[in-house]
């Protein structure tokens, strides 16, 4: 028998652009109206790190754990806490865990209109001193940071999950952040920019490449040669985000591999929202579901078989409309912001109809 939902409360306590995917899960199941911002009393500390909810129900109340960050550790004070513990970058070896479920890659996106989100921002971090005081350390400039980062660099969600049918056959399009250390330069830095020299040879229409990040290079020695390797590569200003997304969505296949700390990239999760063909390397975090490599996306781990990737992709459209329809079937499925709240609400017990 379903469970009637008659309140959700939602800590502010939360970097809100990492946790707008599943407030926007929640809202979209339940309506605005039974969600309140409201310091949880039985949490301790200044911050969660993560987002904390209560879920009241005509059958009584679960508490849930939504864990959006990029590493892969669990907040084992949290996971005692809640009833159900939903992670995005979730390690195997922890995926057996009583309370834990995956919930697949997801990405910031904006909750409010601009005027409402200013308010909001001063509202949640009135609610957090007034409640913790001086153990709440983080200045307001700093709080207010995420805020204007889904205004500014973000789009409501409906924009996104709109299945893409922009593509221009023979066009490949990435951008992506040089990062800088040894680990990322290695790994994240290095799979994108082969993948990309390969386009660059394969495909009729190359644009894309690395954007330079000022303060890595006063921060990192080996910056320089990293700016060098890709010269030709380097975008020293951001594109629009309206210029981003239509170039991604022309764009006749898309590239992804694990960011800088191993994690499910906000790339991923938005790829697959959009409906795109997907080559990516192996993923290091549990997916939710069943994703299959051939079927949702193609998993390549060396140069060659990148190149044999590009070129399947490249002369074979039904291929490309195969992976695409696939990948956003499966969003829809396992990874869209109210399964990863149904998933989690399962896991605690809550059957919604």
């Amino acid at each position: 028998m379903a469970s009637k939902i008659k309140k959700i409360i939602i800590d502010p306590r939360c970097r809100i652009n990492y946790s707008s995917f599943c407030v926007e899960g929640l809202r979209s199941l339940f309506g605005a109206s039974k969600i309140e911002f409201m310091c949880l009393s039985d949490i301790v500390g200044g911050t969660t790190n993560g987002m904390a909810a209560k879920v009241e129900t005509d059958d009584g109340e679960k508490r849930l754990f939504f864990d959006s960050f990029d590493g892969d550790g669990i907040n084992e004070g949290m996971y005692q806490w809640a009833d159900a513990y939903g992670k995005v970058n979730l390690r195997p070896e922890d995926a057996s865990r009583e309370k834990m479920v995956a919930i697949g890659p997801n990405f910031g996106i904006s909750l409010w209109n601009p005027v409402s989100t200013l308010f909001k921002c001063v509202k949640h971090y009135s609610i957090i001193k007034k409640f913790c005081g001086a153990d709440f350390k983080q200045p307001l400039m700093s709080f207010a940071r995420d805020y204007a980062y889904m205004i500014i660099r973000r789009k409501r969600y409906a924009h996104y999950h709109r299945f893409t049918e922009d593509e221009q056959q023979g066009y490949f399009f990435s951008l992506n952040t040089l990062w800088w250390g040894d680990l990322s330069f290695n790994t994240t830095n290095r799979y994108r920019g082969t993948f990309m020299r390969l386009c660059q040879r394969l495909m009729d229409t190359f644009e894309g490449g690395f954007f330079y990040v000022a303060d890595a290079e006063r921060e990192s020695k080996t910056y320089s040669g990293y700016l060098e390797e890709y010269h030709d590569m380097i975008y020293r200003k951001r594109l629009s985000m309206a210029q981003y997304d239509k170039r991604n969505r022309r764009s006749w296949f898309v590239f992804n591999t694990p960011s800088v700390i191993g994690c499910h990239g906000w790339k991923l999760g938005e790829y697959l929202c959009e409906g795109k063909a997907i080559v990516s390397t192996p993923l290091n975090n549990v997916m939710p579901g069943n994703f299959q490599d051939g079927v949702h996306y193609l998993e390549v781990s060396t140069p060659q078989q990148m190149e044999q990737a590009i070129i399947r992709l490249r002369d074979d459209a039904q291929l490309v409309a195969s992976l695409k329809r696939n990948a956003f079937d499966y969003f829809n499925q396992w990874v869209s912001p109210e399964a990863a709240v149904k998933a989690v609400l399962a896991k605690a017990g809550i059957v919604i109809s």
